[in-house]
């Protein structure tokens, strides 16, 4: 069938190419199709019989077949054609399949352009998008618009859920029932990757699986309909379900869906997988009602493990939530027996513990001395057997032994060194403890043997677990121990085996490193010689921080930060500026004697590979009749969601939190608390957090002086400013996300330095310069005010005091802090030495950031565009090694970023430019070199346009690069 007929601009000149699709038939003509065409250009070419001769071309495999490609035609030959999101995707895969280059007013851009502003900007149409990609398989999958629609689809979600647009605010979830099971498990994925809360993954896939079998869970049992279109169906949702751990779906739910899997006879995969959810699910709600039931003093034995033993062990996957309200249990009754103990922990397995369960219960001084054992028995023999063992990964993030040989006899010979020493070490404490139980034996000869006195002589006996350390989680911090936890925490600091905690508090001390394309500023050659750094600022920079203490006098001439006065040289005429990358490295300071040194690592640090594995192998689900019982309780309890969080602490090159390695992918937005002050802009710091779908944010909790002011003079505050921040810090927790709070700006804006040095001249100071600050005391007395004030606040809307909250990461001393008039860099080196003594005594747990830049100004002397990404390169490759070579600390990039605003750069080459950055991190990452993470500089929401630098990346506006940061977030967590 002639398709051309119709708008064909030169039908009386005869066609010389003809295009075959099925039973459709293209008559063309190679001077308009060739041109535009390479996958046609290649063909002409090869053909036979000279430029004259007709062409007959069979494109059958073209994605979107005929209909596709009559539109490919009438855009080669200048006719209008529509596109709609039923017809985007298969342009771009017809355009990419033909090769179509996208040049300015290609196909494929002008579709591109569609998408970002029309076809993913509503729920509605990035769901038919994704609909119309499941014909186009996997050539969609190839060129990116599969995930770009998911991922867009889970924004709109996670927007509808703070702000709905319609009633009923659930409406949502009709819209995904439309997509096959494929897609929705992409949808689900995406909704995952930006941490969206639990409640949305329920309803999502309660929702789906509702209306997409609704006609086989309306049928009565009997009835049913055995087709195999249904059975297939059923499987196909049973798998794309979110995880038990994700989400946890109502047991109602997953029971009826069981019922009917097993009556229309799907795989015995299926139903086994919907048997452990359901066990799950019972067994969680019971655990949290044992739990809460926990701290009646009243509550005997009997009741307590006669309730946790209603579920059988087996539909635990792990023990951690009924180990959980175990020890409440046994904090909330201290005056147990051993065998009183021992019969309350015969519940619960110690072997199904998870690492960090595990690690807490071999330092609990209320569990029972074998269940001690036990745990400290099964993490001995997975170490001696190599189960933790480490191997490297693959392009896909999965786990693979792919180390040499002479690496792996290294790492053997390492491990079994530091096994021998930590069974030294235990070793001698068992002795010890033996010997003292049998005193205690002997003098108990003599005495009596009442029951009160064998309580004590119990109680006592327990006290001298040598295996102590801080409580588990916080849900048990309400119950109070006396003073056996006062004495244990001094005797801890004494032990210095791996199982207790460090003699002092430490923390890691980051240089924040900012790296930045702009199209309008110049930089200057300048030695690379580490710690010269050329910023292309009118003002000198110095930094003069010295990062090690311990080390040899060679290297810590090279690690010395000192200034080099780059000036702003108007003759070169390029385009790089190298602010800073606000590079990570470590420091610690002991508050005992107020020292600032090196903190090598006491032990192994596991490389992620070596993460610990489910202990437990699969066992069988539970009977019928056990679920039975029990879903009657688990129907009237709601099963909540508990993020249990820690603080992030430094382990050698890894940042650590929850007992795994905790890796930073955030992005920075300084104007947080001042946009949470003002209820007109309130919304979008909610909107800045939720959308952003990231893990941590660094943003600025200072603002001195000016309007809206936090610090309107020394130890002056405004209230209302400060309530502005415990909004942001308790936002930020809700959307799971961490924060790097700055106290102090290097720069004017926001107050900074410079208005200090403005109050202390109006107090009469006599002060020359903004350096001042640095040096003067009573400036200095004015900031440490200021840091106490900040890090001691009760926040008013979690009641948590911010140096005990686990939301904020890291505190930095001050942003990007210089100064010009000590080229030595000893002033500043004073000054953080003794402002990170001071925040420490303070607050001794939070991490702590200088805010320095990095160690290294441009060293490359080729000013081409190509050369750019190349430099980035060998700059992060730079840091990362002496990083983790010399200093054995991680790095953050602080801030990094590409200026579009006046063109010279466009938004291809910024993502370059952040794919180079993710990609040496993630590489360096998962070769197990180094933790830390980055910081895009930065991302905004809508309606926060105006603040924009040329660096920002608005959310709406930039899908690609959504797409781009949602991809390296799942790098990072496969």
């Amino acid at each position: 069938m002639d398709r051309t007929s119709q708008w064909v601009s030169s039908p009386d000149i005869p066609a010389d190419l003809l295009i075959r699709i099925a039973d459709d038939v293209f008559p063309l003509h190679k001077a308009v199709m060739v041109p535009k065409c390479g996958y046609i250009r290649k063909a002409v070419a090869a053909a036979r019989g000279g430029a004259t001769a007709t062409v007959d071309l069979d494109l059958s495999a073209l994605p979107g077949a005929a209909d596709a490609f009559d539109k490919v035609a009438r855009y080669c030959y200048g006719a209008n054609f529509e596109i709609s999101v039923r017809n985007a995707a298969a342009l771009l895969c017809a355009a990419a399949f033909l090769d179509m280059h996208p040049t300015d007013g290609g196909l494929a851009r002008r579709v591109e352009e569609f998408l970002a502003k029309v076809g993913l900007r509503t729920l509605p149409g990035a769901v038919a998008v994704l609909r119309s990609c499941e014909g186009l398989l996997p050539a969609a999958e190839e060129i990116g618009v599969v995930q770009r629609s998911a991922d867009a689809i889970a924004l709109r979600i996670c927007n509808e859920v703070l702000f709905p647009t319609r009633s009923p605010p659930e409406w949502w979830t009709a819209e995904l029932a439309a997509l096959s099971p494929a897609s929705f498990h992409k949808v689900i994925t995406a909704l995952r990757c930006r941490r969206a809360e639990p409640e949305v993954l329920v309803a999502a896939a309660t929702a789906y699986a509702e209306l997409l079998l609704a006609e086989v869970l309306a049928a009565d049992g009997h009835a049913a309909d055995h087709s195999g279109m249904h059975r297939a169906l059923v499987e196909s949702v049973v798998a794309v379900l979110p995880s038990t751990d994700d989400a946890p779906l109502p047991a109602a739910f997953l029971c009826h869906l069981l019922h009917v899997a097993i009556t229309i006879g799907a795989s015995a995969k299926t139903c086994r997988d919907l048997e452990l959810r359901v066990a799950a699910t019972v067994a969680k709600t019971v655990d949290e009602v044992a739990a809460e039931i926990a701290t009646e003093e009243s509550l005997p034995i009997s009741k307590f493990v006669g309730l946790a033993g209603a579920v059988p062990k087996e539909a635990r996957a792990t023990h951690d939530c009924l180990y959980r309200a175990v020890d409440i249990y046994l904090k909330a009754h201290p005056a147990l027996e051993e065998m009183e103990r021992e019969k309350v922990c015969s519940v619960m397995d110690p072997l199904k513990l998870s690492y960090q369960g595990r690690l807490h219960a071999s330092q609990n001084n209320r569990l029972p001395l074998q269940a001690v054992l036990s745990a400290l028995y099964y993490d001995q023999l997975k170490l001696r057997s190599g189960d933790e063992g480490g191997g490297g990964w693959d392009a896909y993030g999965n786990g693979v032994m792919r180390s040499s040989a002479a690496g792996s006899a290294r790492k053997q010979a390492k491990e079994e060194a530091s096994l021998a020493r930590e069974n030294e070490a235990l070793r001698s404490e068992l002795a010890r403890m033996r010997a003292y139980v049998s005193g205690m034996q002997q003098q108990s000869k003599g005495s009596s043997s009442s029951r009160g006195k064998k309580g004590s002589w119990l109680r006592t006996l327990s006290r001298l677990n040598p295996f102590k350390a801080g409580i588990w989680g916080k849900d048990t911090s309400g119950i109070v121990d006396g003073k056996t936890d006062a004495m244990n925490s001094v005797k801890a600091k004494r032990r210095r085996h791996y199982i207790t905690p460090p003699e002092t508090y430490r923390t890691v001390i980051f240089f924040p490193v900012s790296l930045f394309f702009h199209g309008s500023d110049q930089w200057r050659r300048t030695s690379p010689v580490l710690g010269r750094n050329s910023l292309g600022r009118r003002t000198p920079y110095t930094s003069g921080f010295s990062c090690v203490h311990r080390c040899s006098r060679h290297a810590r001439r090279r690690l010395k930060l000192s200034g080099c006065g780059a000036q702003w040289d108007p003759r070169v005429g390029l385009i790089l500026s190298i602010r800073a990358v606000k590079s990570t490295v470590a420091l610690t300071t002991d508050v005992e004697n107020g020292s600032a040194h090196e903190c090598p690592c006491d032990g192994h640090v596991p490389h992620p590979a070596e993460l610990e594995r489910r202990d437990a192998s699969p066992s069988p689900p539970p009977s019928a009749h056990h679920l039975l019982l029990l879903l009657a309780l688990a129907s009237d309890m709601e099963d909540a969601h508990h993020h249990h969080w820690t603080m992030v602490e430094r382990r050698g090159t890894q940042l650590w939190a929850s007992g795994r390695p905790f890796i930073i992918h955030g992005f920075n937005t300084y104007w947080l608390m001042s946009f949470a002050a003002d209820q007109a802009t309130r919304l979008r710091v909610t909107a800045a957090i939720a959308e952003a779908g990231l893990n941590v944010c660094c943003t600025w909790a200072f603002s001195d002086g000016g309007y809206r002011a936090l610090q309107t003079a020394p130890f002056h505050y405004d209230e209302d400013v400060f309530r502005a921040l415990d909004f942001v810090v308790s936002e930020a927790r809700r959307h799971n996300m961490r924060l790097i709070l700055s106290l102090c700006n290097n720069w004017e804006d926001y107050g900074g330095k410079a208005q200090y040095v403005r109050w202390g001249k109006e107090a009469g100071l006599d002060l020359t310069s903004e350096d001042d600050f640095f040096s003067d005391p009573t400036i200095k007395s004015y900031y440490k005010a200021f840091v106490e004030a900040v890090v001691t606040r009760i926040n008013t809307v979690t009641n948590e005091t911010y140096k005990d909250d686990p939301t904020i990461l890291a505190w930095e001393l001050i942003n990007e802090p210089h100064c010009p008039s000590d080229p030595s860099g000893d002033t500043l080196q004073a000054w953080i030495e003794e402002m990170a003594s001071y925040v420490k005594s303070i607050d001794p747990v939070h991490l702590l950031e200088i805010g320095i830049e990095g160690f290294y100004g441009p060293s490359i002397p080729e000013l081409l565009p190509e050369n750019h990404l190349q430099f980035v390169d060998k700059w992060m490759q730079q840091h990362i090694d002496d990083a983790a070579n010399l200093l054995g600390m991680p790095i953050v990039v602080g801030e990094f970023g590409v200026s579009v605003k006046d063109g010279k750069f466009g938004n291809e080459f910024r993502e370059d430019f952040m794919k180079t950055i993710y990609r040496i991190f993630l590489s360096s990452w998962k070769e197990g070199v180094i933790g830390g993470g980055c910081l895009l500089w930065q991302l905004f929401p809508e309606g926060a346009e105006h603040m924009d630098d040329g660096y920002a990346v608005i959310f709406a506006k930039s899908p690609s690069t959504l797409s781009l940061l949602a991809n390296h977030l799942r790098c990072l967590e496969c």
